[in-house]
């Protein structure tokens, strides 16, 4: 849990996928330098790596590097994935703030950050299904079946999603979900994005786009 602070200014982003072979993850880099002084605290929501081959490690340790000489190393938080890899690979850099979710005490309310896939986030694009729908129905889930690792969901907490690759905002229901770093069918609205969030705002949430790739 991060504590409650003045003016919390937040970025939150996941699916980087270090590793993988079709990943933007020069743009990812790009655009967290582009970011990261601004911020109190950076949140990286899930599937950071993709696999734990040396090449994904090198170029992991590469990117605590560069956050290190940008100064915001101590800002970054790591939720945990869906893969059992990248809790080992990460486990194996001292030093990062890990969890299997983030929650933030904000002036807007609680945030609660998860990667998805251990709650059972998904949706049927087969059968027509938006990915909000899917998201409205692992909120509601964790409303009526609290699990015991998470703190217990309430309707008014705002929920931010990763695993789906889908970037949207679905105001009423207060969910979020971040996209992802990897080119999709429909890349300029899922990919490359970071939310930020600034808890003195109105409208406190924005995505927005660092790179055009």
């Amino acid at each position: 849990m991060v504590g409650e602070c003045i003016d919390l200014k937040i970025a939150v982003t996941s699916d980087v996928h270090i590793g993988r072979k079709d990943a933007l993850v020069e743009e990812f880099f790009s655009s967290i330098k582009a970011i990261g002084n601004q911020m109190d605290i950076i949140v990286i929501a899930g599937d950071v790596v993709d696999n734990d081959k040396d090449c994904t490690k090198e170029k992991f340790d590469e990117f605590l590097t560069i956050s290190k000489n940008e100064g915001f190393f101590e800002k970054l938080f790591f939720v945990y994935g869906g893969m059992k890899h990248e809790v080992k690979l990460l486990h194996s850099f001292p030093g990062l703030l890990l969890n299997d979710y983030c929650l933030l005490s904000t002036q807007i309310g609680r945030i609660v950050v998860i990667h998805g896939n251990n709650i059972g986030l998904y949706y049927r694009p087969e059968d027509g299904e938006h990915a909000k729908v899917g998201a409205e129905r692992a909120k509601l889930n964790l409303i009526n079946h609290p699990v015991s690792w998470l703190p217990r969901i309430q309707q008014e907490d705002f929920l931010i999603f990763g695993h789906l690759h889908k970037r949207f905002y679905h105001e009423p229901k207060k969910i979020y979900c971040t996209g992802c770093w990897i080119p999709t069918k429909d890349s300029m609205n899922d990919t490359g994005y970071f939310l930020l969030i600034d808890d003195q705002k109105q409208n406190p949430f924005l995505a927005k786009r660092y790179s055009t790739f």
